[in-house]
């Protein structure tokens, strides 16, 4: 009988410490292909890219399993290699195109909304942009581009806030005989703290308009461009009391052992 109470004894603050630990750990849940923002604008033409993607097999990201070509109306072309929006959360976009006219604006624009308490109000996070790239020259020997807005090639957000920007504008650039020009890797890390109403999503955009005329006409580019969030969660008082029992559970069993 002694020894069915011990380990009774030894079960219970063992669950307790179990159950606390899950209360730290991120609920991270797949949201609804609705919810999310994922558009590719060439000139003034757009493409809802939502309908390429698909959930990955254990439910933790929205992924585009192939590459797409597209063709717009100016002639103008870009293939998306690599589309993926995860739970984690993290926003990954590699894509490659060619101004067929010069002077055509290229944009990635993908959102996705931030679930789970460790977003509520005052939570901090840490948020990552990173590009990098290259373009390559149609014919005149320079390479240059202008950026959209103020926020340069990448421009992270958090509740629709630009809280970085990463990737500045390429002036004008002398390539030579090789016509290619590497770009990156350029990042940028911004620490911030969720507003009163938490923190409800966090999004990228990727845009730039090439130089216009014969000096831009079959320029071309690629580029991958990623976001990464990550939470500072503090656990919940009911977190705290279930481990604080589990650990003085595990302290008066030892002291029985002993």
């Amino acid at each position: 009988m002694k020894k069915v109470n011990k380990v009774v004894l030894l079960i219970i603050p063992l669950l307790l410490l179990t159950f606390g630990m899950m209360g730290v750990q991120n609920a991270d849940a797949l949201p609804a292909r609705d919810q999310l923002t994922a558009l590719v604008t060439v000139g003034d033409e757009s493409i809802d890219l939502r309908e390429f993607l698909t959930p990955n097999a254990d439910q933790t990201a929205w992924i585009m399993g192939e590459h797409h070509d597209l063709v717009f109306g100016n002639g103008s072309k870009m293939t998306l290699g690599t589309l993926e929006l995860w739970a984690d959360p993290a926003l990954i976009v590699a894509f490659s195109g060619i101004d067929n006219v010069g002077g055509t604006s290229f944009s990635i624009a993908v959102l996705t909304p931030l679930i789970g308490p460790e977003w509520a109000a005052g939570m901090g996070y840490k948020s990552t942009g990173r590009i990098v790239g290259g373009f390559s020259d149609g014919g005149d020997g320079t390479i240059g581009n202008s950026t959209l807005a103020t926020t340069g090639l990448l421009g992270p957000t958090v509740n629709g806030s630009f809280v970085s920007s990463a990737g500045p504008a390429v002036p004008n650039t002398v390539v030579g005989s090789s016509g290619v020009m590497s770009y990156g890797p350029h990042s940028v890390e911004v620490n911030g703290v969720c507003p009163a109403g938490g923190c409800a999503f966090f999004d990228m955009l990727v845009s730039f308009t090439n130089q216009a005329g014969d000096a831009g006409k079959n320029d071309a580019f690629a580029l991958t461009a990623t976001h990464v969030i990550e939470s500072a969660p503090i656990p919940e008082p009911s977190t705290l009391l279930m481990m604080g029992m589990g650990m003085i559970g595990l302290a008066a069993y030892r002291r029985m052992r002993s």
